[in-house]
């Protein structure tokens, strides 16, 4: 019951979910809304919801519902605002071949905040962990965080983990995910670790003061040398390295085909990768 923080979350159905859990965090609260680089009420909201996918699942046989249960279970949590999320249109077309079935995702309204907006609301000021995992928002949400800090520097937070499946590329052009990598190091940050699905970077000034900070990166490790503190570490499939390692194995240039190499972690912000200091 120690834990303290703000939850946000768009889709009605899921804040509904998510409430029971919370009530037993009374430190904890829930806001329904976005976050964004601009304060909008009533913005449109692309949501497939759990009553549109229990009518889907009844249209199977019982031998087909578990796994169309799986693949709905994406898609359920791929709203996204003003727009439909890049990967949709696929998974779509996949369970129209697999099942004969169509996935409608309806049109909603929902609020957007900004990281200001947030954290006048909630009241509070800065927060030790930030995650986000937005569908292709998160440098938006990133973005809208470092003008809020810039004018109250004491609210950095002192680790972000955000989403990094090239989600914010498909959004905004290729380069995005990298571009809110260099200006969180641009404002203090430092980058420990990315893949093809998290990134983290910790605020080095808090890296200074907090041990747990401190010890949590110091638990980073090459699988092939065994360094630690050899930062930035990028995480694959067959474990965590560190760029020296990672870029001197066979193969990791032209290794697969774009999604393998996505997956590995091996073409996402690969040139990024090689520049990097």
């Amino acid at each position: 019951h120690a834990v303290k923080g703000v939850a946000v979350e768009p889709v009605a159905e899921h804040v509904d979910t998510l409430r029971e859990p919370v009530g037993w965090l009374p430190g904890v609260e829930l806001v329904q809304a976005a976050v964004g680089e601009r304060d909008a009420w009533g913005a449109e909201i692309r949501v497939f919801g759990p009553g549109a996918r229990d009518a889907l699942l009844r249209r199977v046989s019982p031998l087909k519902r578990e796994s169309l249960q799986r693949d709905l279970e994406y898609i359920l949590n791929m709203s996204c605002v003003g727009t439909t999320h890049p990967q949709l249109p696929k998974l779509c077309w996949n369970i129209a071949e697999e099942y004969g079935l169509r996935v409608d995702v309806e049109s909603r309204q929902a609020d957007v905040w900004t990281w200001s907006s947030l954290s006048r609301s909630c009241n509070f000021r800065g927060c030790e962990v930030l995650l986000v995992d937005t569908e292709g928002y998160d440098a938006q949400i990133l973005r809208s965080l470092i003008r809020h800090c810039r004018w109250d520097p004491e609210a950095w937070p002192w680790l972000i983990q955000f989403e990094t499946m090239g989600h914010c590329d498909k959004l905004e052009g290729q380069g995005t995910e990298w571009a809110i990598i260099a200006a969180l190091e641009a404002e203090g940050y430092r980058l420990v670790n990315y893949s093809y699905h998290n990134t983290h970077l910790v605020l080095d000034a808090a890296l200074r003061t907090e041990p747990q900070l401190e010890s949590w990166v110091s638990s980073w490790k090459c699988r092939a040398c065994h360094r630690r503190w050899a930062l930035p570490y990028i995480s694959v499939s067959d474990g965590v390295y560190c760029k020296r390692c990672r870029c001197s194995s066979p193969g990791w240039r032209y290794g697969g085909s774009d999604r393998d190499q996505h997956r590995q972690g091996y073409s996402w912000g690969y040139e990024g990768w090689r520049r990097w200091s």
